[in-house]
C-alpha cells in the first residue's frame, strides 16, 4: 500500500433519492451554513459508529427534512474528493415517505423532479454519478 492510500481518509455518507407517486424525487439544495452551500443533493449524512447505511439514513431524513422513510432499494454509489487526504463516499437508497411533515432545518430549498430534469441542477460532486445514472434509466 503506497503512503498516499494509507492516509486518504473515506467519509462514509448516505444519501436518499425519495420518490413520490407521481414518479419525481425530492432534491435538496445545500444551505449556508454547509459545506459546498448552494449545490443541489440528495439529502442524507454521514453515518455513526455501529450504524447500517439504513439506520443512518433513516436517522438523517428524521433529522433534516422532519420525515420518517422506508428505505428500499440501493441506487449507486458515488465518490467526491473533499481535501488531499479526504474523500467522500456517498451511498444512495431510493425510498418513499412514511409519514412526517416536510421541514428544512438545513437546507434552502428542495424541490420534487423527475429525472430527466436534473441536469438543470448545479449538483454536488459525489452525487453527480448517482444522478447521471438516474437519468440514464429513466
Amino acid at each position: 500500500m503506497s503512503q498516499s492510500t494509507a492516509e486518504l481518509q473515506v467519509i462514509r455518507v448516505v444519501g436518499a433519492a425519495i420518490r413520490n407517486a407521481q414518479g419525481e424525487y425530492l432534491v435538496a439544495q445545500r444551505g449556508e451554513h454547509m459545506s459546498t452551500p448552494g449545490k443541489w443533493e440528495f439529502p442524507g449524512g454521514k453515518l455513526e459508529r455501529n450504524e447500517s447505511p439504513e439506520e443512518a439514513l433513516a436517522r438523517e431524513i428524521k433529522e433534516e427534512l422532519n420525515l420518517t422513510i422506508q428505505v428500499n432499494r440501493w441506487i449507486g454509489v458515488g465518490m467526491a474528493k473533499v481535501s488531499p487526504r479526504k474523500q467522500v463516499r456517498l451511498d444512495v437508497y431510493e425510498a418513499t415517505i412514511l409519514s412526517g411533515e416536510l421541514k428544512l432545518h438545513e437546507h434552502q430549498q428542495v424541490k420534487w423532479l423527475e429525472p430527466s430534469a436534473f441536469q438543470a441542477l448545479d449538483w454536488a460532486q459525489a452525487d453527480l454519478p448517482i444522478v447521471e445514472r438516474m437519468m440514464q434509466t429513466k
